[in-house]
């Protein structure tokens, strides 16, 4: 269960630093739910603040929006999304790891050329055959630390992207048709908006050394269940 997962990332990290805070942004009414799980700081996303389009839920703007709100606050943070289950309730080396690399991630797929649109590609000035061998980089689990280098290299430019239409969500439909691409391999077959811009980030800030900042998607420490979310 949800609160299972929680109460590990809960008791793993104050292990380091009982003064940690954890927030939570919901936009689903489960605010009762999070604050009967734990002693947390529970938060109401602006939406108000920002552009229209970052009300779309499925276009997950929001979620390089709150990772810069807790970081400019904190001097780490752990993004989960509500799928995310652990297998073991020891992930110290998890965090000690994130906190030796500065980020930790997973990678979680095939080609990003063939997984995110070209204009998305435009707007960072890059082709997409120069991901061609690039696999995805997952947005349902990640740690940052709020160093200069990645806040700068990696969280301002989500951010960037996030509040411009056509970046992170496309302007020409509901992103959920965007969901559905086949296995053809096919530049933007399908679009992943954050997950998409994630990888394209960290690919440009680390190239290939990104990959000693990754885990496998089949980890010894979480699993996806595609179906709580």
């Amino acid at each position: 269960m949800y609160d299972v997962s929680l109460n590990v990332v809960f008791m793993q990290i104050r292990s380091y630093d009982t003064k940690t805070q954890f927030c939570f942004t919901d936009h689903f009414g489960l605010e009762d739910w999070i604050k009967a799980v734990c002693q947390c700081d529970f938060r109401t996303f602006p939406f108000a603040r920002f552009p229209e389009h970052v009300k779309i839920l499925q276009g997950y703007t929001f979620k390089p929006l709150i990772t810069m709100m807790v970081l400019k606050d904190n001097p780490f943070m752990v993004w989960m999304d509500a799928s995310i289950r652990f297998k073991t309730s020891n992930i110290s080396q998890l965090i000690e790891d994130a906190r030796r690399l500065d980020l930790v991630c997973t990678l979680c797929g095939p080609s990003v050329a063939f997984r995110t649109l070209p204009k998305t590609f435009s707007y960072f000035d890059e082709q997409p055959c120069a991901f061609i061998r690039l696999g995805e980089i997952g947005g349902f689990f990640y740690i940052l630390r709020s160093t200069p280098f990645i806040m700068e290299n990696v969280v301002k430019p989500l951010v960037a992207c996030a509040l411009l239409l056509d970046c992170m969500v496309p302007s020409d439909g509901p992103p959920l048709k965007y969901l559905a691409g086949g296995e053809d391999l096919v530049y933007g077959n399908c679009h992943r908006f954050d997950q998409s811009v994630l990888a394209i980030v960290l690919y440009r800030s680390f190239g290939t050394g990104i990959y000693n900042r990754t885990q496998a998607f089949d980890n010894k420490y979480f699993e996806y269940n595609p179906n709580a979310e």
